[in-house]
């Protein structure tokens, strides 16, 4: 359990795909797709992030306990602390009575979406308010209800072995200076983002977002400025240069493929019925297809969902991909129709070659 709970389990990201579609039915379905999964490494040696050692958590508890995680998780826990608005669910696009749609955006325009389906029982899904999750961040600084001893507490805090010192029992571990750390974890769905922080002091903040964001560097500040650190300058969106690039990628290539179909007939007499196989439209075609797809393979590997999710965290790459493919296809068809009309017909002669032939008069004498 502290192997999974610091999550060094030694099952890795490469070997796990936390974001298949159709998502799991059940934690315990999720848990049995891992049963011939290989150990990366030796359990304890290394520190890899994975959603799915909290799914295997989950499952022991639901195991031990004979019912739900979420059953478990709201008698247990948080009916304890005073968590009552709070539920737990197991998938991540679960209704929820009063949650709002999370929404996808850039450079300021957002738009309210659904969240991309998932298995979340262990792993997240938890459905908080604020005052709910007040009542958490207290418990955690040890002025909450005693579910666990100061001992306790303090050894999640703490930095377990195997993880260089970076990570305890579910939360990172920081070097917060004057001999002190800071604990933090943050997390996000597509829709979604959130981050909550514990200084050396006791002092404590959380942000939640239902659009992507930067929350970790706001609930950093909110702590530090509680510690009476000197006011800093509200963190930039972190996609806002990807955003402005995508952005200028998008016009660009809108203005070229208008023109290219302008100036289909113009090309086509150009070339007088030639063709040529590498064009500005057929490529604009062949990166919109693979613009994704690759993106996200460079990032993460290649999967349908995670596609589908980086689709979701910048929509102008998905605009950019259906203006190159659609634009492209555009020019491609109104070339091809300009270069057919643009071949003369079989029969037709030009002027020159179609002129009668004609013999010389009879001379006449010099006058």
């Amino acid at each position: 359990m502290r192997h999974l709970l610091a999550h060094t389990s030694g099952l890795a990201a490469a070997d796990v795909d936390e974001f298949a579609l159709p998502p799991a039915p059940s934690s315990a379905a999720l848990v049995a797709g891992l049963r011939d999964v290989p150990l990366a490494r030796d359990p304890g040696t290394a520190h890899e992030y994975l959603n799915a050692n909290y799914v295997v958590a989950a499952r022991i508890v639901e195991t031990v306990t004979g019912r739900p995680f979420g059953e478990h998780l709201r008698a247990g826990v948080l009916l304890p602390l005073g968590m009552t608005a709070t539920v737990a669910t197991d998938r991540c696009d679960a209704a929820v009575p009063g949650l709002a749609l999370g929404h996808v955006g850039a450079l300021g325009v957002q738009v309210p979406v659904p969240e991309i389906p998932a298995f979340c029982a262990g792993d997240g899904g938890v459905v908080t308010t604020a005052a709910d999750l007040t009542r958490w961040l207290r418990f955690q600084t040890g002025d909450g209800a005693p579910l666990l001893t100061a001992a306790s507490l303090r050894e999640a805090h703490t930095a377990a072995p195997g993880t260089d010192g970076r990570y305890g029992l579910g939360w990172s571990v920081r070097d917060g200076g004057d001999g002190g750390i800071r604990v933090l974890h943050d997390g996000a769905l597509t829709t979604w983002t959130s981050a909550i922080e514990l200084s050396p002091t006791g002092a404590g903040a959380f942000v939640l977002t239902d659009a992507a964001g930067a929350p970790s560097q706001l609930a950093a500040q909110l702590v530090g400025a509680a510690d009476g650190a000197a006011p800093q300058a509200a963190p930039a969106d972190p996609l806002r240069a990807v955003n402005l690039v995508l952005a200028g990628l998008t016009v660009l290539a809108g203005v070229l493929l208008t023109v290219a179909v302008l100036r289909a007939g113009r090309r086509a007499r150009a070339l007088g019925g030639r063709r040529r196989v590498l064009s500005l439209p057929a490529v604009a075609v062949a990166a919109g297809v693979l613009l994704l797809p690759l993106g996200w393979a460079l990032v993460a590997g290649p999967s349908w969902t995670s596609w589908l999710m980086l689709l979701w965290m910048l929509p102008l790459g998905g605009i950019l991909a259906f203006v190159l493919v659609t634009g492209g296809v555009v020019a491609l068809v109104a070339r091809a129709r300009a270069g057919r009309s643009a071949l003369p017909e079989v029969g037709d002669r030009s002027a020159a070659g179609s002129a009668p032939a004609t013999r010389p008069g009879p001379r006449t004498p010099a006058s």
